[in-house]
């Protein structure tokens, strides 16, 4: 759990659900793999419809799956809505902007959406890491998922051993 405000003592907190899968060869001196989600955010969505990729990263390395703050349909709150029920994937070319728009109003109603971007994930990510008590951890952020570790690289540059980018947004994308 993290301060959803980390500029707010004592205010509201938002979950970081995370999975963990422990390497298939025991004793390995690897840094922890940590697997970075894009799209609507959601690494235990990935997890659950494809445990084959959980395995195959986990053969010499403990890996760790997290949601970002707001990912449906574990964190909470979620950004999700009756037109987006796994939430919003910014990337789907088939969304309709009308329906984008009343999602992002609905959403907006409830929250601060300026609370649930790249950086606030960044923190998050490196709440997670020293909770786990890791010195360090070696990155693989997809999609959007390099947009957050690329800010994780800023907020947390100590505490990454090796970053991938795999198939990356821009450093100015939200």
């Amino acid at each position: 759990v993290v301060p959803e405000k980390r500029a707010v003592r004592g205010g509201r907190t938002v979950p970081v659900p995370f999975a963990e899968i422990q390497p298939a060869q025991r004793g390995l001196a690897r840094d922890p793999l940590l697997f970075v989600k894009g799209g609507n955010g959601s690494g235990l969505k990935v997890l659950q419809r494809h445990p084959e990729l959980g395995e195959a990263l986990a053969r010499e390395a403990r890996v760790i799956f997290v949601d970002h703050r707001g990912s449906a349909p574990w964190a909470t709150p979620h950004m999700a809505c009756e037109s987006y029920p796994e939430g919003l994937d910014a990337a789907n070319v088939k969304a309709e902007p009308a329906k984008v728009e009343a999602c992002r109003s609905h959403l907006a109603a409830r929250r601060d959406l300026n609370l649930y971007g790249p950086w606030e994930s960044a923190q998050d990510l490196r709440d997670l890491r020293l909770a786990l008590g890791l010195p360090r951890w070696d990155v693989y952020g997809v999609s959007y998922g390099t947009t957050i570790a690329q800010r994780l690289l800023t907020v947390d540059g100590e505490g990454i051993a090796s970053i991938v980018l795999d198939g990356m947004s821009g450093a100015d994308s939200n």
